[in-house]
Protein backbone atom coordinates (compact mmCIF):
# COMPACT_ATOMS: atom_id res chain seq x y z
CA UNK A 1 0.00 0.00 0.00
CA UNK A 2 1.10 3.89 -0.86
CA UNK A 3 2.33 5.81 1.64
CA UNK A 4 -0.65 8.79 2.39
CA UNK A 5 1.80 11.31 1.17
CA UNK A 6 3.03 9.71 -1.97
CA UNK A 7 -0.91 8.28 -3.11
CA UNK A 8 -2.03 12.24 -2.55
CA UNK A 9 0.65 13.66 -5.02
CA UNK A 10 -0.02 11.34 -7.37
CA UNK A 11 -3.79 11.60 -7.32
CA UNK A 12 -3.39 15.26 -7.46
CA UNK A 13 -0.61 14.78 -10.76
CA UNK A 14 -3.01 12.53 -12.43
CA UNK A 15 -6.18 15.03 -12.04
CA UNK A 16 -4.13 17.88 -12.83
CA UNK A 17 -2.11 16.23 -16.07
CA UNK A 18 -4.85 13.74 -17.37
CA UNK A 19 -7.74 15.41 -18.40
CA UNK A 20 -5.48 17.99 -20.39
CA UNK A 21 -3.85 15.14 -22.30
CA UNK A 22 -7.11 13.46 -22.69
CA UNK A 23 -8.50 16.83 -23.86
CA UNK A 24 -5.51 17.02 -26.50
CA UNK A 25 -5.94 14.14 -27.65
CA UNK A 26 -2.11 13.32 -26.93
CA UNK A 27 -1.75 9.72 -25.14
CA UNK A 28 -5.29 9.75 -24.75
CA UNK A 29 -5.36 5.66 -24.31
CA UNK A 30 -2.46 6.15 -21.60
CA UNK A 31 -4.70 9.36 -19.84
CA UNK A 32 -7.80 7.36 -20.24
CA UNK A 33 -6.53 4.54 -18.39
CA UNK A 34 -4.99 6.49 -15.57
CA UNK A 35 -8.35 9.05 -15.44
CA UNK A 36 -10.59 5.55 -15.05
CA UNK A 37 -8.19 4.25 -12.52
CA UNK A 38 -8.13 7.53 -10.71
CA UNK A 39 -11.83 7.50 -10.74
CA UNK A 40 -12.23 3.73 -9.86
CA UNK A 41 -10.17 5.01 -6.42
CA UNK A 42 -12.15 7.88 -5.94
CA UNK A 43 -15.36 5.67 -5.88
CA UNK A 44 -13.91 2.38 -4.09
CA UNK A 45 -12.11 4.97 -1.14
CA UNK A 46 -14.83 6.68 0.16
CA UNK A 47 -17.06 5.22 2.08
CA UNK A 48 -20.09 7.31 2.20
CA UNK A 49 -21.17 7.62 -1.10
CA UNK A 50 -24.33 8.32 -2.03
CA UNK A 51 -26.15 6.02 -5.12
CA UNK A 52 -26.48 9.36 -7.03
CA UNK A 53 -22.76 9.83 -6.62
CA UNK A 54 -21.90 6.23 -7.49
CA UNK A 55 -23.96 5.92 -10.73
CA UNK A 56 -21.81 9.24 -12.07
CA UNK A 57 -18.49 7.01 -10.98
CA UNK A 58 -19.79 4.24 -13.19
CA UNK A 59 -21.07 6.91 -16.27
CA UNK A 60 -17.54 8.71 -16.03
CA UNK A 61 -15.91 5.37 -15.93
CA UNK A 62 -17.80 3.71 -18.76
CA UNK A 63 -17.06 7.34 -21.02
CA UNK A 64 -13.47 6.60 -20.53
CA UNK A 65 -13.47 2.84 -21.24
CA UNK A 66 -14.74 4.25 -24.93
CA UNK A 67 -11.79 6.28 -24.79
CA UNK A 68 -9.41 3.33 -23.71
CA UNK A 69 -10.79 0.70 -26.76
CA UNK A 70 -11.70 2.95 -29.51
CA UNK A 71 -8.97 5.53 -29.32
CA UNK A 72 -9.15 9.59 -29.07
CA UNK A 73 -10.29 9.99 -32.61
CA UNK A 74 -9.37 11.41 -35.78
CA UNK A 75 -9.38 14.83 -34.31
CA UNK A 76 -6.82 14.22 -31.99
CA UNK A 77 -3.25 15.09 -31.78
CA UNK A 78 -2.21 11.06 -31.31
CA UNK A 79 -4.00 11.16 -35.12
CA UNK A 80 -2.38 14.01 -36.35
CA UNK A 81 1.12 12.84 -35.23
CA UNK A 82 0.62 9.48 -36.90
CA UNK A 83 -0.42 11.38 -40.10
CA UNK A 84 2.78 13.16 -39.78
CA UNK A 85 4.55 10.23 -39.16
CA UNK A 86 3.48 7.91 -41.97
CA UNK A 87 3.77 10.60 -44.98
CA UNK A 88 7.43 11.12 -43.39
CA UNK A 89 8.03 7.65 -44.00
CA UNK A 90 6.46 7.64 -47.55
Amino acid sequence: MLPPYLAAIMGTAGELLLPVLLVLGLAGRFAAVGMFVTNLTAAVSFPDISDLGLQDHWLWGALLLVTVFHGPGRLSLDAFLADRRMKKLQ
